[in-house]
C-alpha cells in the first residue's frame, strides 16, 4: 500500500489508486502527475482523513471522481474540494459507504455548477432524501443510485432527464404521488426503476405516468404478498411475487442458442485467463524484449570507449526503502566530499518522461553502474528490470564498469540468477558493520570511480 502517488507515464488518463494509504489529500499529493490529462480518479478505501479544497483544482479534464469507502471524510470536505474542480465537463461522482448520518445537501449545491449526470451514494446512514433540492441543483442528472440505506422520508422532485433511479434496500414508504400528480410526471424519461426491499403496500395507479419504464424491480416488498395476476390466462390467480418472469423467460432467444453463447463465452474466458496469466508471469521478460527491440531500432551500440564524455560517473540502482542510505551515506561521501557525480532516479529523472526512457537515457549518460544490494532490493521488480538493462549495456565494458555494494547481508539463495551473474561479474564491496571501517570503504570506492588502481 502506497502513501504517495508516484510518477506515471504521460499517456495515463485513468488513475485507480484505491486501497492505498493516502490519508491527507491536497494539491501536492498529485505533484508527480503534472502534465497528465486525467479524466477518471478513484481513491476508494484509502482511509482519507482530510481533503484540501484545492486537491483536484489542477485536473482540467476530470470527468469522474470516486471517493467511496472513506468514512472519515465529511460531506463538507468533499463539497469544498468538488467546488474547486476546474473542469466544467465534470459529470460523475461516487460516494458509496461513507456512513454519513446527514444528507449531503451542501454537496448538491457544490455540484450545481456542473452538468452532473451520475450521482451514486450507496450504503449511507441518512434518513431524509430531499429530491426537491436535488432536482433543482442537479438538473441534468441521468442516473441516481442511493440504495442500501435507511432512507424513510423523501420530498418528491421533478427530474426531466433521469433515466435510472435506484432506491433499493431502504425504508421508503412509496405513495401514489411520489412519481407525479394529476398534471405532471416527475420522471418523464425514467426507464429503469429499482424499489426492491422497501415498504410499498399499494400499487394502485402507482406507476401510471411512467410511460417509458422498461425495467422495474419490486422484489422483497410486502405488496407482492397481496396481489394476484389476472393475465395472461396461464398466470391467472398466481401471486405476483411468484409470477414475475425472469429476464430469460421474457426473451425470445432460443435456449440452444443461449447455451451456445454461454459455452463460447466460457471458453473465451478460460483462454483469456490463460493468456493473461502467461503475460503476467513473463511481464518483466516482455518489457526486457521490448526494450531490446527499441534499442536495436534506434541503432544503439554498446559502449566500451573510456574517452566518451559522460554526464554521470555512475548510475545507481537501488530500492526505494534504501533511499535514506543513498542520501546520507553514498551521496554525502561520493558527491559532496569527493565531487563524483552520480545519477539518482529520485533526483535526476525527468518529470513527464516514460520511466523506461528515463532509465535508458540516464544509463547511456553514465560511465558505470552501481548496484546497492539489500533485502528489499532483491524483491523489487523495478530494480531487477533496471539490472537486466544494465547487463545488456555493459556486455562489452570492463568489469570495473559494474560495481555492487552490499549494504545488508543477502545470501545467494535469495538472489535471482541475473542478480548473481551481476554480482559475480562486478567489483564487489560489502558495506562495513563497524563505523571505523567505513573510511577505507569509501576510499576504495572513490578510487574505483576515479579509475585509480
Amino acid at each position: 500500500m502506497l502513501r504517495f502517488v508516484p510518477e506515471l507515464p504521460i499517456y495515463i488518463t485513468n488513475l485507480d489508486f484505491s486501497g492505498n494509504r493516502l490519508q491527507i489529500i491536497n494539491a501536492s499529493t498529485f505533484r508527480n502527475l503534472e502534465g497528465l490529462k486525467l479524466v477518471c480518479i478513484s481513491l476508494g478505501r484509502n482511509g482519507i482523513k482530510h481533503i484540501a479544497a484545492d486537491a483536484f483544482s489542477h485536473f482540467r479534464f476530470l470527468l469522474r471522481l470516486d471517493l467511496s469507502r472513506n468514512p472519515t471524510l465529511t460531506s463538507s470536505m468533499v463539497a469544498n474540494a468538488v467546488a474547486q474542480i476546474n473542469c466544467l465537463d465534470f459529470k460523475q461522482i461516487l460516494l458509496n459507504r461513507m456512513k454519513w448520518s446527514n444528507e449531503p445537501t451542501d454537496l448538491y449545491i457544490a455540484l450545481s455548477r456542473f452538468n452532473i449526470t451520475k450521482l451514486e451514494i450507496l450504503d449511507n446512514n441518512f434518513q431524509n432524501l430531499n429530491m426537491t433540492l436535488l432536482s433543482k441543483q442537479l438538473v441534468q442528472l441521468e442516473e441516481l443510485r442511493i440504495g442500501y440505506g435507511i432512507i424513510s422520508i423523501i420530498q418528491p422532485g421533478f427530474f426531466k432527464n433521469l433515466g435510472i433511479l435506484d432506491l433499493h434496500y431502504n425504508r421508503i414508504q412509496i405513495t401514489k404521488d411520489f412519481f407525479g400528480n394529476e398534471t405532471t410526471c416527475f420522471f418523464p424519461e425514467l426507464v429503469e426503476l429499482n424499489l426492491k426491499a422497501n415498504s410499498i403496500t399499494n400499487i394502485d395507479n402507482l406507476f401510471w405516468c411512467l410511460e417509458n419504464l422498461n425495467s422495474l424491480r419490486l422484489t422483497a416488498n410486502p405488496i407482492l404478498e397481496l396481489y394476484h395476476c389476472k393475465t395472461p390466462p396461464e398466470k391467472d390467480g398466481e401471486l405476483l411475487k411468484d409470477a414475475i418472469p425472469t429476464q430469460f423467460e421474457c426473451s425470445d432467444t432460443d435456449k440452444e442458442l443461449f447455451t451456445a453463447i454461454v459455452t463460447s463465452l466460457s471458453l473465451s474466458g478460460i483462454v483469456f485467463v490463460i493468456i493473461f496469466s502467461l503475460i503476467f508471469r513473463l511481464r518483466w521478460h516482455i518489457r526486457y524484449w521490448l526494450y531490446l527491440y527499441r534499442v536495436k531500432k534506434k541503432g544503439f551500440s554498446l559502449i566500451s570507449n573510456e574517452e566518451t564524455d559522460y554526464k554521470f560517473e555512475a548510475y545507481v540502482i537501488y530500492c526505494d526503502n534504501d533511499l535514506q542510505w543513498i542520501r546520507k551515506k553514498l551521496l554525502e561521501k561520493i558527491e559532496n566530499e569527493s565531487g563524483i557525480s552520480l545519477c539518482i532516479r529520485d533526483r535526476d529523472f525527468e518529470v513527464g518522461k516514460v520511466y523506461v526512457e528515463n532509465i535508458i537515457e540516464k544509463m547511456n549518460a553514465s560511465r558505470r553502474i552501481i548496484l546497492v544490494i539489500s533485502h528489499d532490493m532483491v524483491k523489487s521488480n523495478w530494480c531487477l528490470f533496471e539490472l537486466r538493462i544494465a547487463q545488456e549495456k555493459c556486455l562489452n565494458m570492463e568489469s570495473e564498469a559494474l560495481i555492487s555494494l552490499m549494504v545488508e547481508d543477502v545470501s545467494e539463495e535469495n538472489m535471482s540468477s541475473s542478480l548473481r551473474a551481476f554480482v559475480n561479474s562486478a567489483s564487489f564491496s560489502k558495506f562495513p558493520t563497524k563505523e571505523y571501517d567505513e573510511g577505507q570503504f569509501w576510499l576504495n570506492l572513490t578510487k574505483v570511480l576515479r579509475n585509480q588502481r
